[in-house]
């Protein structure tokens, strides 16, 4: 489906080169997809709504008396290693339009609702211009469509773009209402955050009590709302409570955020919760007179062009490389993020991830971190680089990313029936005193050491660490190691 938007007259160049049979690069998409479930015969049938989004300045028009239009093949597949679970294949064509400039202001859309059978899949989404001959868009996503066990559980979170009152049928409306979903998860200048999910309550287990379902955003999942930004309603349990939904948005400071929605009962206990991702870029937040105490509000951000930014000068392959040397440092939930990002091209927020991902943690000056940080990436490069891969890509790399370098760094390459090792001790880090990690180099072609064992929290802990060191079962004098003597029973 296709709808007219409100956009800015592009170069007159690419007039010239869309009637001389041009398209400006190779077709960027993006696509996203949703797992909702359907009320029949008294049980939920999980479908996958996927909806894609087509750059118009990244396909070709074809002009045939004086009208232009593009065709694109979408070719649509959810499989997993049993074989094809649904699959749709059309054509999708372009509004017609005479007027050449229009083609670059066209919202080119569509939505497809396709059921399959409670499971774990594979989506994948090709689009093919038919008219520019090798110009296409390949996307994959692993999709769960299970029914989850709970009494009560919620659908993903669908962020919409525009909502109205439905006018005929088409594959847009649900429940009367025309929802047009948004595919980049990014609000830019806007002062309401319109969403639409799902509250299922299993037949097999019915919930009774009532239920008090909740919106609000925060800055973690499922964290403390800003700004007091919730809503909430009381809610007989059905088999499907549809939630359309709109939070006011205008006093949020650019950076990231997540939408959450749960379900309590009325004694506040949590029976389900979902968050949804989002970055806000907004120059003039509404002020707010609410004081945050026991939570830190949004941080105010300066707005920047992002194309002056400190991440303009960046390919998109450098991108996607600098995502990846933020993961040492980055917390859960930037970590998830940035995951995101690397298995599904968004280079534009990416960029935008980036720059409020430095604001976090230095606000005047996130240039500067970065540059600080970019410096200690070189260091551990240089390092711990090869030619297989980049330093910070490896244990030793990113360990010294995250905790610095150690205080005290033990090379052993000689040692009788051990493996070439090193052993890495800090005095101290964050929450922890006289933290040991233990590297090693696992066979004989192996050039790259790796993380074997460490006493720090939340790093990888391997008890048998002997045996993995000292393959050969030879430990005769392992008691006075070096290995031995910095790990020992710890």
């Amino acid at each position: 489906m296709l709808y007219s938007g409100k956009a800015s007259i592009f170069l007159f160049l690419f007039l010239l080169l869309i009637s001389s049979g041009h398209a400006a690069g190779a077709m960027q998409a993006l696509v996203r997809s949703k797992v909702f479930f359907l009320p029949e015969h008294g049980t939920l049938r999980p479908y996958v709504e996927v909806f894609y989004e087509i750059d118009p300045l990244t396909i070709l028009f074809d002009k045939k008396d004086s009208v232009f239009q593009g065709r694109i093949r979408a070719d649509i597949t959810i499989a997993n290693e049993k074989g094809t679970a649904n699959e749709e294949h059309y054509v999708l064509e372009t509004l017609p339009v005479t007027d050449g400039a229009r083609t670059l202001t066209l919202k080119i859309m569509d939505l497809r609702r396709l059921m399959v059978p409670s499971g774990k899949y594979t989506l994948y989404v090709k689009l093919t211009d038919l008219i520019k001959q090798g110009n296409e868009s390949v996307f994959t996503d692993s999709i769960d469509t299970s029914v989850p066990r709970d009494a009560v559980f919620l659908s993903d979170i669908q962020l919409l773009d525009t909502v109205m009152a439905a006018q005929g049928e088409n594959t847009f409306v649900r429940n009367n209402l025309m929802q047009i979903p948004m595919t980049a998860d990014f609000l830019e200048r806007r002062d309401n955050l319109h969403f639409y999910s799902e509250l299922y309550n299993r037949p097999d287990t019915t919930v009774n009590t009532s239920i008090i379902r909740r919106a609000f955003i925060s800055r973690k999942p499922l964290g403390d709302a800003v700004y007091r930004l919730q809503i909430s309603d009381t809610i007989a349990p059905t088999l499907v409570s549809p939630y359309q939904g709109r939070l006011r948005v205008a006093a949020l400071s650019s950076g990231n955020y997540y939408l959450n929605i749960t379900a309590t009962d009325t004694a506040g206990q949590l029976l389900a919760g979902k968050s949804q991702f989002f970055q806000v870029m907004n120059p003039n937040p509404e002020k707010v007179e609410i004081k945050e105490d026991t939570v830190r509000g949004p941080q105010q951000v300066e707005i920047v062009n992002l194309a002056k930014s400190f991440m303009a000068k960046y390919t998109p392959a450098q991108i996607r490389a600098i995502l990846k040397m933020l993961l040492p440092i980055a917390d859960p939930t930037e970590r998830n993020r940035i995951g995101d990002f690397l298995r599904k091209a968004d280079d534009m927020y990416a960029r935008y991830f980036i720059v409020n991902f430095w604001t976090a943690r230095e606000p005047s000056q996130p240039e500067r971190a970065w540059k600080n940080y970019s410096e200690r990436v070189k260091e551990v490069n240089k390092i711990f680089g090869s030619s297989a891969r980049p330093g910070y890509e490896t244990d030793r790399g990113m360990v010294q990313l995250k905790y610095g370098k150690p205080t005290e760094r033990v090379i052993v390459n000689n040692e009788a029936g051990a493996l070439p090792y090193e052993v890495w001790q800090y005095n101290t880090i964050p929450g922890q005193s006289n933290a040991i990690f233990l590297f090693y180099r696992p066979g004989i072609a192996a050039s790259e050491y790796e993380l074997l064992h460490s006493t720090v929290i939340g790093e990888r802990r391997t008890v048998h660490w002997r045996s993995a060191l000292y393959p050969n079962g030879t430990t005769d004098g392992i008691s006075g190691s070096r290995a031995e003597t910095f790990i020992g029973n710890r």
